[in-house]
């Protein structure tokens, strides 16, 4: 493992955690061993800014790569406007309904002569009865 993933303290380290031990292996039984990049996310915490702002009603004004996408697709196109939000947030379930369903992702990267080819997965998040 790179080093990059250890912490000083061994038992805090992304390296011995279960989640991403069973991603990387997955990972590793994908494609040829040169790998350009690999990722690893923990989908139920990475999302629930985004989900938050539209339980909220306020993803217009996110600063996210997300909500700046979204914002120059659907927005006025002038600087400084924020667009209506188009979903209506409030009938959302609360998130920790939602975490629940929402497991490690991994996605790998393998450069090719004509550019990138990308896979990846989402994993299903073990409930507990």
């Amino acid at each position: 493992m790179a080093k990059a993933l250890e912490k000083a303290d061994e038992r805090e380290s992304l390296a011995r955690s279960v989640d991403f031990q069973i991603v990387d292996k997955t990972l590793s039984t994908m494609s040829p061993p040169a790998k350009t990049a690999a990722t690893f996310t923990r989908t139920d915490e990475a999302v629930r800014p985004t989900y938050e702002l539209i339980r909220q009603g306020r993803m217009p004004e996110s600063e996210t790569m997300l909500g700046r996408a979204l914002n120059t697709i659907f927005g006025a196109g002038k600087k400084g406007v924020i667009r209506k939000a188009e979903i209506d947030g409030s009938k959302l379930p609360d998130y920790d309904y939602v975490r629940r369903f929402l497991g490690p992702v991994g996605a790998e990267a393998v450069s090719e002569p004509a550019g990138w080819f990308i896979e990846g997965f989402m994993m299903r998040k073990k409930q507990s009865r």
